[in-house]
């Protein structure tokens, strides 16, 4: 009877053990406030999204870069000096959502160069996530606000790079990963902005019967078009022949900046 009970004890105080080792892991995963460097970090509950199009990514294209990995480090360095005449507010996130990753509310001296955080904080508990998993925004607020960003039809972005060791040094043009709320047929269209509110149509992708809920990525491979303001247009309408309303994400473009 007393092996018995040990045998009893000793299975109990092992669950114990594991139900607390598990407990603080999830602790460390979930989504809070960190330091070295200050941002938010973690695992959200389900998000729920009522908007027709949401951006999330929106980095320079760089063909020889290889994102199948995750080094210990992660970067985002900013693709514009413009930034630095405004507030930028960092998210990265999956681009499919299986983890439930985001991280945000960055505090970071971007003057001083790239953001850099440890993917064991978080990243390398979640199994199996990679670069190409991830996309990067940053979005862009040129008049400083203290206000909160708030998603909008007509938002501004920094394109950024994203790495690890090295910076891309064969950059392209832009790479945008988008969500579509429902299965949608719709078009991408980069325009550079012209005087008087003008634009000039420079590249355009038609998608058709695109799934809802998984990433639609479209490259503009342009980087030696003129300096300015540019926007990407996304249009269309959902299967069920519902419109959708013109959603649009301005940026300005420097080639100068480029290889």
């Amino acid at each position: 009877m007393k092996s018995v009970l040990n045998l009893a004890l000793s299975i109990w105080l092992c669950a114990g053990v594991i139900g607390a080792q598990t407990n603080s892991r999830a602790e460390d995963l979930r989504y809070k406030s960190r330091y070295k460097p200050a941002r938010y970090e973690g695992i959200v509950p389900n998000p729920v999204s009522g908007y027709d199009v949401e951006l999330l990514s929106a980095r320079v294209f760089d063909a020889s870069q290889k994102l199948d990995s995750l080094p210990e480090t992660l970067k985002v360095g900013l693709a514009t000096r413009a930034a630095l005449a405004g507030k930028v507010d960092l998210v990265v996130r999956e681009l499919e959502n299986k983890s439930y990753y985001r991280l945000d509310k960055v505090s970071h001296d971007w003057s001083s160069g790239a953001f850099g955080w440890s993917s064991g904080d978080v990243l390398r508990g979640l199994g199996g996530l990679t670069m190409a998993d991830l996309g990067v925004v940053a979005w862009f607020d040129p008049q400083q606000t203290s206000e909160a960003r708030s998603p909008s039809r007509s938002d501004w972005i920094i394109p950024v790079m994203f790495y690890g060791q090295a910076e891309p040094r064969k950059v392209s043009g832009y790479l945008f990963a988008l969500k579509l709320a429902a299965p949608a047929h719709v078009t991408c269209e980069i325009a550079q902005v012209l005087d008087a509110g003008k634009k000039l149509t420079l590249h355009q992708e038609e998608f058709r019967n695109r799934p809802g809920q998984l990433p639609l990525t479209f490259v503009w491979a342009d980087a030696k078009a003129p300096a300015g303001d540019y926007r990407l247009i996304v249009s269309g309408s959902f299967a069920n022949g519902k419109r959708i309303a013109p959603y649009v994400v301005n940026f300005k473009h420097e080639p100068n900046l480029f290889p």
